[in-house]
């Protein structure tokens, strides 16, 4: 997909299965002969096929999710099961059933919204794999872990409940844009996650290419940047996954938040009478999928960007110096990178234990481990900005302490910051 973009506002983009695919078999064509083999695109459609099914199975999970909390009350001893309230305890009482019919809504609310997702992608939703009676394999935890991170991800990008995250993290990028970078200059956002960041920066005028690896963020954005046509559509629960923890009251997690606070196309005003016709000035806003080291470092990408901004997308790399090597290649002379975010170090794997014999024996052990895991380099930020100094960079701004939280629950008790 390198270099191949693909509008998302300004006309209805193909399936995004359909994009992600091709996409990837852009890659391949640039990749060597032992990357480029059918096992490799069986097992791409088998990933995308993965991806779909935890969507389509998020409602059946979190019920038995819910329903193994139950069981887990229930074996409690006598003794302790008399200090519990009521509302835990008796099936019978109006405070249980209260409970289960708000946690059953709220399943509900989110199989829905994902239901219309998938539609909009033109692939079979929950209900119609029910019907037809297709054959399926339960997903794994972690991909129905992904689909609670798209439902916090869909709060701070597209609710007014995230207003505050996005000010933290993408105020400080978009200022830094309007002071620095000239209008009509061409913008990457790696790391776009849901699109919100792309979109207001191509709301400034700026020719806007957002990047995401992510098929269960890639399925989300789509829908939302193509299918929501008004201001709070859906209504979504994204604060039950863990039943209790770090809460303050149950209502408090199985609250619902509403999706869009703003229709993409009203934000990059292509509502108009005029948005049918053909506009010159107005600013490509396309999404392309895939591994940002993969498209971009292709030299048909260098020297074409006057910008890459992003947020909590540097430390996502297993060396960040090939993040930034890379950045460096895409920028015009006189370019600039603009980022905000932490060190958390996504790839960070396993120690070397005093039992490790040899490296080899180190990866041998933890042969089931994405290879990320073991490859990654995590770096202060006194050696980054020095890696950032060597590769060639002036550094202009540098801010160091500024809060910006990731996916709150402001009504939690636990928050990433």
């Amino acid at each position: 997909m390198k270099g191949k973009r693909d509008e998302v506002c300004n006309e209805h983009h193909p399936s995004l299965i359909e994009q992600a695919s091709r996409a990837q078999e852009k890659n391949h064509d640039r990749n060597n002969d032992e990357n480029d083999s059918d096992d490799d695109r069986r097992q791409e459609q088998k990933h995308i096929q993965e991806v779909c099914e935890s969507f389509r199975q998020h409602a059946t999970f979190a019920r038995c999710a819910r329903n193994g909390h139950n069981m887990r009350v229930k074996r409690l001893p006598k003794s302790m099961l008399s200090v519990l309230p009521k509302t835990l305890t008796d099936p019978e009482s109006d405070e249980y059933k209260l409970r289960e019919s708000i946690a059953k809504n709220a399943e509900i609310r989110n199989q829905f919204f994902f239901d219309c997702m998938l539609n909009s992608s033109g692939v079979e939703n929950s209900q119609e794999f029910q019907q037809e009676g297709f054959q399926f394999e339960w997903s794994s935890d972690e991909n129905i872990s992904k689909t609670f991170s798209v439902l916090k991800s869909l709060v701070r990008e597209w609710s007014a409940e995230g207003k505050i995250e996005r000010c933290q993290c993408n105020g400080p990028l978009l200022d830094a844009i309007k002071k620095y970078v000239p209008k009509g200059s061409r913008i990457c956002v790696p790391g776009a996650g849901l699109g919100r960041l792309a979109t207001e920066i191509c709301a400034l005028g700026y020719s806007v290419q957002g990047n995401e690896f992510s098929f269960h963020m890639l399925l989300c954005s789509s829908f939302v940047l193509n299918s929501c046509i008004k201001e709070k559509q859906f209504e979504i629960y994204p604060y039950f996954q863990s039943v209790g923890r770090n809460s303050n009251k149950f209502f408090d997690i199985y609250r619902k938040v509403l999706i869009p606070d703003v229709v993409p196309h009203a934000l990059l005003n292509l509502d108009n009478e005029h948005s049918d016709e053909e506009d010159e000035s107005m600013p490509d806003f396309s999404m392309a999928a895939g591994d940002f080291v993969s498209i971009y470092s292709d030299e048909s990408q260098h020297r074409k960007w006057g910008c890459v901004s992003c947020a909590f997308f540097l430390d996502a790399a297993p060396c960040i110096a090939e993040y930034l090597q890379t950045i460096h290649d895409m920028l015009e002379d006189g370019g600039y990178l603009m980022s905000n975010g932490p060190l958390h170090y996504h790839w960070t794997g396993p120690d070397v234990r005093p039992d490790d014999k040899s490296w080899e024996d180190f990866e041998t052990k933890h042969h089931h481990l994405d290879k990320r895991y073991l490859a990654s380099i995590d770096l202060c930020w006194e050696d980054v900005r020095s890696i950032l100094i060597n590769i060639g960079f002036d550094l202009i701004e540098e801010r160091i302490g500024d809060t910006a939280f990731y996916t709150h629950n402001d009504l939690g008790f636990c928050n990433t910051v």
